[in-house]
């Protein structure tokens, strides 16, 4: 048994002893995570449609799975028995302490939320399946699931115990890592995952969608590798499972509340899913009639106005988000999505989006971390988040920004052109053009709505962008400083042209919230 072994076993042996895992203990309010300020974000855009790149989200998030109960499952590893499990009792802090040491012999101290550590007290299973070809061996320590996902720690060694890097197996295209049935039908569409660096665990991450059809009691892990590294060999696993106790303990509500905002977006509340790891809200969203002829002619004003003439017709249909906060009974916010004024998702695990078609039907499943705090709990729609076009242009000589930054309003927001220059360190046709934006209904822009002209006529690529929130002004307006990546700019011409042909507006004339049938 390898020193591993032997601290997992000392652990697991440990908790078997317990006669029982006391309630694990959410953060309080005051050690929730705070949104970053100055952080800068960059983001390169790709042909993706919108509605493409929202089942990718989807695919790549979390999924589908169980096991029976832990602590029984502990006590038949380490060989006790029921009397022996209950001789001694601890208090409930050691249980905790206890909870925790398991969680990390198990999978590490790396992508392990709170709801995985909620759920550790009865779902979990230690597997120890495992593969060896050239020298190296493919192990699968370990698998947490619920119905809203499955959460697989694993770990990559050499012949003499040492450990190897476990992106080795993500690096590779010459694999096959998903879930399926007993027949070997695929229930997923892909995964994702992460690592703790310290221990070298590696984490697969899975999500079963309803929209394939209802989640079958028996599922199956496989993983099929065919190069480690630079190292070619032949590591297969098959590791299969009951989803049965997992789904008698979950429990699915119907909501089936809807309401239409004064922008015709038609919001549904479908259901909401109590799982040992997550609760899951399922929204579905359309516009009705009349928006649809008004985000036509929005189609037809930004066609042709943007980076990828492809990219415009269905982003009015299309680009839109929810702003909302789940309540306790005090009125205390127990989680939030697209929360005003701040780059947080208090409590979201994650978002899958499925499009039902081009025209902004989507179906919405957010999962979140099971709820903290006292219910009833109550669903509270703040705002929505919708793209409009946009008529604005500025024109500016870059050598006198420096002393005369070129300012103008639009709308009631804010917009200054700082500076423009080459961009230290990258190539000589780089050059960085800096915004302060002051947004007073603005919430978001797309670097590729901006579009840069010279004097001639001649337009230059803007290739990225990077953002810092730094506040706000005298107005209450939030600050934000973009910088615009232009590209192909060998020279800086002598005076320049920039177009914005499309924002994000933030509308708060919503009334909506809804009581939510959680235990």
């Amino acid at each position: 048994m390898t020193d591993r072994d032997q601290e997992i076993s000392a652990v697991l042996h440990r908790l078997a002893e317990r006669e029982e895992i006391p309630d694990f203990v959410m953060p309080t309010a005051a050690s929730a995570p705070k949104p970053r300020r100055g952080k800068r974000h960059w983001y390169r855009w790709s042909s993706l449609s919108i509605a493409t790149a929202g089942a990718v989200l989807f695919a790549a998030g979390v999924g589908t799975y169980v096991s029976p109960d832990f602590a029984a499952q502990v006590r038949s590893w380490t060989g006790q028995t029921a009397q022996g499990a209950n001789s001694h009792k601890e208090n409930p802090s050691s249980n905790a302490q206890s909870s925790k040491e398991t969680i990390q012999a198990l999978f590490g101290m790396g992508n392990v939320d709170r709801g995985i550590e909620r759920a550790m007290r009865g779902y979990a299973q230690k597997i120890n399946a495992s593969v060896t070809d050239q020298g190296i061996t493919l192990e699968v320590i370990a698998i947490l699931a619920d119905p809203t996902r499955v959460f697989v720690s694993y770990q990559i060694k050499k012949e003499d115990g040492s450990l190897l890097d476990p992106k080795l197996i993500r690096k590779t295209l010459d694999k096959v890592i998903a879930l399926t049935d007993d027949t070997n039908q695929r229930l997923t569409n892909g995964h994702g995952g992460g690592w703790d660096e310290k221990n070298m665990i590696g984490y697969l991450q899975f999500s079963v969608e309803e929209e394939q059809g209802p989640v079958p009691e028996r599922m199956k892990l496989l993983i099929d590798v065919n190069k480690m590294g630079e190292v070619e060999g032949n590591w297969k696993l098959e590791v299969p499972f009951s989803v049965k106790e997992a789904m008698a303990a979950t429990r699915i509500s119907q909501v089936e509340k809807e309401y239409t905002t004064p922008q015709g977006l038609q919001i549904a509340l479908r259901t909401v899913t109590e799982a040992p790891s997550a609760t899951v809200l399922r929204l579905e969203t359309k516009w009705d009639e009349a928006a649809k002829k008004r985000l036509a002619q929005y189609s037809r004003d930004m066609t042709g106005k943007t980076q990828n003439h492809d990219y415009a017709p269905f982003v009015p249909y299309q680009q839109y988000q929810l702003e909302y906060r789940i309540l306790d009974k005090d009125g205390r916010d127990v989680a939030a999505y697209q929360q005003k004024d701040k780059f947080l998702e208090q409590g979201v695990l994650k978002e899958g989006r499925v499009s039902r078609d081009q025209y902004g039907h989507f179906i919405w499943n957010t999962a979140y971390v099971p709820f903290e705090g006292s219910g009833p709990f109550t669903f509270v729609l703040d705002a929505v988040h919708v793209a409009e076009p946009a008529a604005l242009t500025i024109d500016f000589h870059p050598e006198k920004l420096l002393t005369e930054p070129k300012r103008v309003e639009y709308e009631g927001n804010g917009i200054t052109v700082k500076s423009l220059q080459k961009q230290q360190g990258q190539t000589s046709q780089s050059t960085a053009l800096e915004l302060e934006m002051a947004f007073r209904d603005i919430s978001a822009i797309e670097h590729v709505w901006w579009e840069i002209t010279d004097q001639s006529g001649k337009s230059y690529p803007i290739n990225g962008a990077a953002f810092d929130s730094v506040g706000e002004d005298s107005q209450g307006r939030k600050i934000v400083r973009m910088t615009l990546n232009v590209e192909e700019m060998e020279q800086i011409p002598q005076q320049l042209t920039l177009s914005l042909s499309a924002v994000t507006k933030r509308y708060a004339d919503v009334q909506w919230s809804v009581d939510l049938p959680l235990k």
